[in-house]
């Protein structure tokens, strides 16, 4: 269940009538993700071993960034620092040199993309030197004398970079990171979260935006909703229709969206979606409430985004 979902249901029951009757003056919608302050507790939980997991969102980003629908993807905590190493492998870009993978570094209520490796294979490991104190990385790579062999990637201290390093023996591997053994399967249609269908199209606070450069409203789409600038990615929603009982509203969700921009990722927050015919009434949360909320209209057929 959605952390604030009964909560938010009851803000929507006492908002969403009267300010779809009365046809409400609605407050300035801002872009998601400048403003949001995120809880403590949503950092990331250790396992058993102290180790840190790489949040589900993260991964989700991850995959968007590439822009695939199908693949393979395994990633890893870089020693005791709050950096991850992902692999995701899919088919149509990886040749036979590898693919590359990336590093997220998880701060300050986001994740931020901070580069991605060397084209390489697995397994991508942790040499035992360091640099700038961290430590050094090597990736899987095809050397016409050694074979299969490392090639060592240093951390610069703002990025991990190559820094034209030559390879050397697999042999010389430290610590295992991310193995063929790891990687699972992933298919954004069969395991991502959906909008329902009903959700979907480019929402405006008048219809006459619809036709300009829409800097005001969003886009919904299968798994996400779309700005001007920026996107939500749906992590998860629930139905709240049936938890608030009232008759005739047409739809109610509560979903966990993560922003991102710039390669850059929030953590996830909850969004209030009410929809009565062609209009939605929104309601995001901030810090630790639900905001006043905005009204927003179903853009027509034919124009932008729909």
């Amino acid at each position: 269940m959605i952390r604030l979902s009964k909560f938010c249901a009851l803000l929507l029951v006492g908002a969403v009538w009267p300010a779809v009757g009365a046809k409400a003056q609605v407050q300035e919608h801002y872009q998601p993700g400048f403003f949001y302050e995120v809880p403590q507790e949503k950092e990331m939980v250790a396992n058993a071993k102290g180790e840190q997991g790489l949040p589900t969102f993260v991964q989700i980003a991850a995959m968007d960034t590439i822009g695939v629908e199908h693949g393979e993807i395994a990633h890893a905590q870089i020693g005791s620092s709050n950096l991850f190493v992902v692999y995701v492998r899919f088919e149509g870009e990886c040749g036979s040199s590898g693919c590359r993978a990336q590093i997220w570094k998880m701060d300050d209520g986001r994740a931020v993309l901070l580069n991605s490796l060397p084209v390489g294979h697995l397994p991508i490991v942790m040499l035992p030197a360091q640099d700038s104190g961290m430590p050094r990385l090597g990736v899987t790579v095809w050397d016409k004398t050694l074979g299969h062999a490392i090639l060592p990637i240093a951390f610069d201290g703002e990025i991990y970079s190559s820094g034209g390093r030559d390879a050397v023996p697999l042999t010389y591997a430290g610590h295992t990171l991310i193995t063929e053994s790891m990687l699972r399967t992933f298919s954004r249609a069969e395991s991502l979260p959906q909008f329902p269908t009903a959700f979907r199209g480019a929402w405006a606070k008048k219809i006459d935006q619809c036709e300009h450069e829409f800097t005001g409203g969003f886009t919904i789409n299968r798994d996400r909703i779309t700005y001007y600038e920026g996107t939500d990615l749906l992590v998860e929603f629930d139905d709240q229709t049936k938890i608030t009982g009232t008759s005739g509203l047409g739809n109610m969700m509560v979903a966990e969206m993560a922003y991102v921009h710039a390669g850059e990722v929030s953590f996830p927050r909850t969004v209030c979606l009410t929809m009565v015919e062609a209009t939605l009434f929104r309601m995001d949360e901030t810090g630790d409430s639900i905001g006043p909320g905005d009204l927003y209209f179903l853009c027509p057929t034919g124009s932008i985004g729909n």
